[in-house]
């Protein structure tokens, strides 16, 4: 492997884990004896597995498949397995197998897994393997296994996490608008709105629409004006004037000319119209505008950096680009004073015109609704949600989630705002409202005002009678500072410190613990002799032995080279190294501070000698117990304990594999969306962890001079909940930018676990896709191919139908006999109608699909056949790809479900309730694929013969 290569694999981490394996085939009986000297190489048969996401079905497709490995003696041959969501359900159930007192190697396991007697079990223990296999099979509706009792104890923690959140949330921002409420009245006084005759009274009541009548319109509007006049339009101005005739090009009259014009007749016009206010105004103002403009470009000049390897032309880009960036920042600063005021106007309207009594109806409906809306946020979230195997949603999906999460934040923050102003006027109504406010409309009488009767000689007369609409009168207002309105400020200051403050809140009231209590107990504790001695416990009771520690299941992380786990890494028992695949949810790059529109995350990979994130950086344990960091020079994400002073935060096996299905969330890699994350935030549908990787923060809380500073980062130091929460919501997640990573699903990364096997360049992999792919798009697969090209310029090239009926060299074909038949090109693992006459193709003739795909119909082959070509020094591997598909074939319970439910064997992952049918159907599928595709004769033809070059 070339020098560069090593960036993605480094040579210690190859070592460490070559290590393993040896180790790991030294407990296999009847494996041969390998040379101490080729520990720092893996060896050249390595094979490596990858188990796709899909939740439950991708575990019990799995489990089934692994099935018919272990009945033919093929699991010990298993170096790796990769797993990703669903495909690390099975993974870790199989890893923690390997490490239970009860089984004491490879043949015991390969007898458990199919739930038979253990050969070297005690009489009084031989039933334990197949009350694992039922406990498995029962308790295929994980989430709900009782029914109804556990979808009301789902419902009730749903209901205590919401309100949780909502308690930190509102006891915020409650905080932030109080104050802004108790400072209001100074700037009244500042704009003199406390006085007889003010125009900016008579503006905000006379002038805007419905202001003497309908709204109570927010003083907070007028100071638009200074940000606008102030910021906006001299950074406009600005511009214009960096220009050098050197380097731009410039001629003719210099633009700063015009600035010194404009100036010079703005005074001019001061003066002369002194006693004509619409005349003298707009005459300071250009003066002023003049003035700001040359003082804004002198500072983008002083600011830009003062450097002999900067030309003119460097030095006025820069300028340009200060200025521009300026201008973005003063036109935020109008956006967020235009949305205060508009939520400011009707918060402090609802308030005044309905008064407590009403404002607490008005509260108690929104958030009775909201927690409503909770209960059944995560189904109607998902049904608008895009995932990795559709294309973005359409325009009436991406309006209808722009549309609900607009209103509901919305709702939202005015009920919050009318609650500010009560508490600020100490639920006292406000004085100097207009006359005509909240006052009921005059009933009209035939379209008129009122009637006149007047006498005429004999008989009377009607006429029509309107009022005279009264002029508008813009009354004093008096805003008074109440201590009441004090005193609970400075108690909601407290509490959201205090909650801010509270690191553990942002993980517990999510429903993260809930998911992990449920698969851990499902999966890991299917092999725990606690519950197989009695056979009787629920899975929703807490029993110990279900989890174990990651630092006794991996090599990683030791934290003292000499301390005692108290389990043992699956490896010790002939057991494949585990890798699990997460998700680094980052859409502002931690770096530039651009924003990720594409991946929107990266890959973590946790393995048993360390973690991989991304490309190049790399956390690994050398024998003595130290870390080693890479890449060693440049920039580096990791830091050791030396440089920082803390380690990562060590997590249980049960937490890594729940971290790693967290398929639903408000942060979802290349999925997140912002309108679906603020309404996930909002209803507390969240699954992803924040997890505390030991890493520093880029810059000190308070450190202001320093340039890579930002609000957000003195927000996130000061307060770590609320901004764990905000980034979720609002989609602003900063990936490694701080010590606390948002981590979910290793899908929205790659969804095959097949990243990891080729970053390591192994020569066998086998890549199981399990995923929900009802119309065979092969989203996931497409998607680890582009990756594997442009992070490891590996190119994977499928076979077609007749380069698999080839050979590799004169003698030698390219698949054997005993499973051609089941292999195809891509195309042959769609299922439809197809054509009866071969179809020319560019290597020869190959049928293909002569109408659209048909669900209720048959794949002509369950596996695939590509080659991996790794950059350009000539290194190839295989790569079996396996995909859940139906021939015709299999036993008849599985084809009867198929026709039952034509979306077999890709329903949707949303279900994670199967029944005993549903359950049974799908793990008998991978047991029946993988007798007929994964057979000796296929690992040891692949193994003997490397691709042809």
């Amino acid at each position: 492997m070339r020098e560069i290569d090593r960036i993605a694999y480094p040579q210690q981490l190859e070592g460490a884990e070559a290590k393993l394996i040896h180790e790991r085939r030294g407990q296999i009986p009847g494996a041969a004896a390998h040379d101490e000297t080729e520990d720092t190489r893996l060896p050249g048969d390595t094979l490596g597995f990858g188990l796709s996401g899909g939740g439950i079905r991708s575990a019990t497709f799995c489990l089934g498949l692994f099935q018919a490995l272990a009945e033919v003696k093929l699991l010990r041959r298993v170096d790796f397995v990769s797993t990703v969501s669903g495909g690390g359900y099975f993974g870790s159930f199989l890893g923690r197998l390997f490490t239970r007192e009860w089984v004491s190697g490879i043949d015991d396991v390969e007898s458990a897994i199919r739930g038979q007697n253990l050969p070297t079990t005690p009489a009084e223990n031989r039933g334990w393997a197949n009350r694992m296999f039922r406990w498995l099979r029962d308790n295929g509706r994980y989430l709900a296994p009782r029914g109804s009792g556990d979808l009301i104890l789902l419902g009730a923690i749903l209901l205590r996490n919401w309100i949780a959140v909502q308690v930190v949330m509102i006891t915020s921002v409650l905080a932030v608008f109080v104050t802004l409420q108790l400072v209001r009245p100074w700037l009244d006084a500042i704009l003199q709105l406390n006085g007889e005759g003010s125009r900016v009274a008579a503006f905000l009541i006379c002038t805007l629409p419905g202001g003497d009548s309908v709204l109570l319109w927010s003083p907070w509007l007028v100071w638009l004006a200074p940000v606008l006049a102030l910021v906006v339009a001299p950074t406009v101005w600005a511009y214009w004037l960096v220009t050098r005739r050197a380097s731009d090009g410039a001629i003719g009259i210099s633009p700063l000319a015009g600035v010194f014009v404009a100036l010079l007749a703005g005074i001019a016009g001061a003066a002369a119209y002194r006693d004509m206010p619409w005349r003298f105004w707009p005459c300071v103002l250009v003066a002023v505008s003049a003035l700001l403009t040359i003082g804004w470009w002198l500072l983008s000049q002083v600011t830009a950096p003062n450097s002999e390897n900067l030309s003119p032309v460097e030095t006025g880009n820069f300028s340009r680009t200060t200025l521009s960036r300026w201008l973005k920042n003063g036109l935020l600063a109008c956006g967020v004073i235009l949305g205060w005021t508009l939520v400011d106007t009707v918060g402090g309207t609802l308030y005044v015109a309905q008064g407590v009594g009403a404002l607490t109806r008005w509260a108690s409906a929104v958030f009775a609704a909201m927690a409503g809306l909770g209960a059944f946020g995560r189904t109607g979230l998902v049904l608008l949600t895009s995932s990795r195997g559709r294309q973005r949603p359409g325009v009436p999906a991406s309006v209808l989630t722009w549309s609900a999460a607009v209103v509901l934040v919305s709702v939202w923050l005015v009920t919050i705002n009318a609650l500010s102003h009560a508490i600020a006027s100490g639920f006292i109504a406000v004085d100097g409202t207009p006359t005509g406010f909240a006052t009921a409309p005059t009933t009209k009488i035939l379209g008129v005002d009122g009637v006149a009767v007047a006498r005429n000689g004999d008989g009377f007369v009607l006429s029509a009678a309107n009022a005279t609409e009264p002029p508008c009168v813009a009354p004093a207002i008096t805003r008074r500072i109440d201590p009441f309105g004090v005193q609970i400020f400075a108690v909601l200051l407290g509490f959201t410190f205090l909650f801010g403050r509270t690191r553990t809140f942002a993980n517990m009231s999510s429903l993260h613990a809930f998911y992990w209590s449920r698969l851990t107990r499902t999966f890991l504790g299917a092999s725990n002799p606690t519950r197989l001695k009695t056979g009787d416990t629920a899975v929703k009771e807490t029993v110990s032995g279900d989890d174990c520690e990651g630092t006794g299941y991996w090599n990683w992380p030791r934290l003292h080279a000499t301390a005692a786990t108290s389990t043992a890494g699956p490896w010790k028992q002939g057991g494949p190294l585990h890798i699990i695949n997460t998700t680094v949810n980052e859409t502002m790059d931690a770096r530039t501070k651009v924003q990720n529109q594409d991946r929107k995350g990266t890959g973590l990979a946790l393995g048993p000698c360390g973690l991989s994130l991304g490309i190049r950086h790399h956390l690994l344990t050398d024998s003595d117990g130290s870390p080693a960091i890479y890449p060693v020079d440049g920039y580096r994400v990791f830091k050791s304990a030396r440089e920082n002073g803390r380690t990562p935060e060590p997590l249980t096996v049960g937490r890594w594999m729940s971290i790693s299905g967290a398929a639903f969330s408000a942060a979802a890699g290349a999925n997140t969306t912002v309108p679906i994350a603020i309404l996930a935030g909002m209803l507390n549908v969240r699954l992803g962890y924040w997890w505390d990787s030991g890493t520093p923060p880029p810059a000190k809380p308070l450190q202001f001079g320093a340039k890579q500073w930002s609000p957000w980062v003195t927000f996130e130091a000061l307060l770590p909940v609320q901004s764990a929460l905000l980034s979720e919501m609002l989609a602003r997640t900063r990936g490694t930018a701080g010590p606390l990573w948002n981590l979910s699903d290793g899908g929205h990364f790659e969804n095959m676990g097949g990243y990891e096997l080729i970053r390591r360049r192994l020569p066998l992999i086998v890549v199981v896709d399990a995923e929900a792919d009802p119309d065979y798009e092969f989203q996931g697969l497409s998607d680890l191919v582009r990756k594997a090209r442009l992070d490891f310029n590996a190119e994977i090239k499928f076979l077609n139908t007749p380069q698999l009926a080839g050979r590799i060299d004169a003698h030698t074909p390219v698949l054997p006999d005993s499973v051609r038949q089941y292999f195809g090109d891509l195309g042959s693992l769609r299922r439809g109608r197809w054509t009866d006459e071969p179809v020319p193709g560019p290597n020869g003739a190959a049928k293909q699909f002569a109408i659209e795909v048909d669900r209720s119909r048959v794949s002509q082959a369950h596996a695939a056949l590509a080659t991996i070509a790794y950059g350009e020094n000539g290194t190839r591997s295989w790569l079996v790809y396996v995909k859940a598909t139906l021939t015709g074939d299999e036993p008849e319970d599985v084809c009867h479900y198929h026709r039952a439910h034509s979306a077999f064997p890709q329903e949707t992952t949303n279900d994670q309730f199967f029944d005993e049918a549903q359950w049974e159907s799908y793990r008998r599928l991978g047991v029946h694929i993988g007798h007929r595709v994964l057979t000796p004769e296929l690992f040891d033809h692949f193994q003997r013969h490397a691709p042809p070059l």
